[in-house]
């Protein structure tokens, strides 16, 4: 299953460019993971903060 579909035109037809009736399925996907990892970032750099170089 692919999001997108591009068919080069021919002789006389247009080009065609579809996009899938299920891309919701991508940001339904894409935006809570992207969410979860930079909450779980946040979390880590306030758990465990860096450092500088050569302290203890």
């Amino acid at each position: 299953m692919t999001f997108f579909n591009y068919a080069p035109g021919s002789e006389g037809e247009p080009e065609a460019f579809m996009v899938s009736q299920r891309f919701w399925l991508y940001w339904a996907v894409s935006v809570p993971l992207t969410g979860a990892t930079m909450g779980l970032w946040y979390l880590w750099m306030r758990l465990y903060p860096v450092k500088a170089i050569g302290s203890s």
